[in-house]
């Protein structure tokens, strides 16, 4: 109910593009947008050559999604991933799934080791158990295979919707080996990660209860730090790392059953300390990609209700322009979400949906009607006064999708995005339709 609060609020606050901006925008993407030749990676880079220049002083590349379930945004993304290693160096993907359900994904990319749909099954995330993430991963495979560590591409997750209980062998692994005396507090830890883990019908344990769970992260925390130069880094980057969202992880459970929105905070200020943390583990000249929504790359407050600062904002505050955020939209067509009847955690079975073309006036609408099919701009070379800046800098709806869809939303523009294009984002990414992400197999978490 908060959310379509605030998007009401957000509704009266959008502004209607003026009669002149419109084709001045149109005309303007004609020049200046980078058609795109495929949205499928081995195409080559004819076309996304012309992004270096905007890119050249860039560490932290952006990849949202309009929804969470467009196969063409998969496809694209892997594309650009490709790009970015290829051409510019980058060496670290990040996506929006948690840590320690990751970690044997970035096991399989650099050694081949386990079977990939398998360990892609298990992140638990329906969103990423699709063909096209699968067909990435495999690409990561082929590109690391005869490399050395150090100039290998690593993959791993930024969220914190699950505890650490996937990575508790590593845990115990690491403090048997280094300091067995510590063992029972990491069974603590790890049984309080499993009382926190219960559906939305059951009540977490309280902020009491979690007391002893806090303090045995913390004499974790600060044994690693005695112990860690006995063991190989790797080994001890993980466990750092476990650490550290094991105890996001409580803040994020306990805040979210007293305010969602204030858990939403606590959710998107995670997934930047984290991303930036394993660019910082991994060394200076780390270059990374940061896969996820649209809604938590964009550099803004989520919205004037809940005041949420969102992923990419914080970002931005530690990177500047060192972090491009590239956007998504689309027109129209098919996307996979779970059904929802009444809000976004009342979702049941995954399935196709499908929209019409975007209202008269909305950013698909303009966009299509540019011409230029789908495509890439560069806002940051946009016009700063004028009718071109005039559109980019108001409030426009969009297109888009969560995990939850239902189909009486289509009918409802509060459900809407609304961006802010030139501060939201460095770039938009447009894809005129469509077609839903071809999942592998059903999952248990959305």
């Amino acid at each position: 109910m908060l959310a379509i609060v605030a998007s009401l609020l957000l509704a009266q606050q959008t502004s209607s593009p003026a009669s002149i901006e419109i084709p001045a925008v149109q005309a303007w993407l004609k020049q200046s947008a980078i058609p795109l030749k495929s949205v499928t990676a081995g195409a080559g880079f004819d076309d996304l050559n012309r992004l270096k220049p905007a890119l050249k002083d860039v560490r932290l590349v952006g990849l949202g999604e309009a929804t969470h379930g467009s196969r063409e945004f998969f496809q694209f993304k892997h594309r650009m991933l490709e790009f970015l290693v290829k051409e510019l160096g980058y060496n670290l993907f990040v996506i929006e799934a948690t840590y320690p359900g990751t970690l044997a994904i970035d096991e399989y990319v650099r050694t081949g080791k386990g079977d990939r749909a398998t360990l892609l099954r298990g992140m638990r995330f329906w969103t990423w158990n699709t063909e096209e993430v699968l067909a990435m991963v495999d690409w990561m495979r082929a590109h690391n295979r005869n490399l050395p560590l150090e100039k290998q591409v690593r993959f791993f997750g930024n969220d914190v919707q699950s505890g650490i209980e996937v990575g508790g062998a590593r845990l115990r692994a690491f403090f048997a080996a280094h300091d067995p005396e510590r063992l029972p507090e990491v069974e603590t830890v790890l049984k309080g990660m499993q009382a926190m883990n219960v559906p939305p019908t059951q009540t977490l344990p309280s902020e009491e209860a979690m007391v002893p769970v806090r303090s045995a992260l913390t004499s974790l925390a600060e044994r690693l730090a005695t112990v860690r130069s006995k063991a190989p880094k790797e080994e001890a980057d993980v466990v750092e790392n476990l650490i550290r969202i094991g105890g996001q992880y409580v803040d994020l459970q306990l805040t979210r059953s007293a305010d969602r929105a204030r858990g939403s905070a606590v959710r998107d200020r995670a997934m930047a300390d984290n991303t930036l943390h394993l660019m910082r583990q991994l060394g200076p000249q780390t270059k990374a990609a940061v896969w996820a929504h649209n809604g938590h790359i964009a550099k803004r407050v989520q919205s004037p209700v809940t005041k949420v600062e969102l992923m990419g904002l914080h970002l931005q505050r530690s990177l500047d322009k060192a972090y491009y955020a590239m956007g998504f939209a689309f027109n129209e067509g098919q996307f996979q979400a779970r059904q929802s009847d009444r809000n976004a955690s009342d979702f049941s079975q995954l399935r196709e949906f499908s929209v019409a073309a975007s209202p008269s006036g909305w950013l698909g609408n303009v966009f299509a009607g540019s011409g230029v099919g789908n495509f890439v701009v560069d806002l940051r070379q946009a016009p700063t006064s004028g009718p071109v800046a005039d559109y980019f800098q108001g409030v426009r709806m969009s297109r888009g999708a969560g995990a939850a869809w239902t189909d009486a939303w289509e009918k409802i523009p509060a459900t809407a995005e609304r961006l802010t294009p030139r501060s939201d984002y460095d770039a938009l990414i447009f894809i005129d339709r469509t077609t839903r992400a071809r999942p592998l197999a059903s999952s248990s978490r959305g």
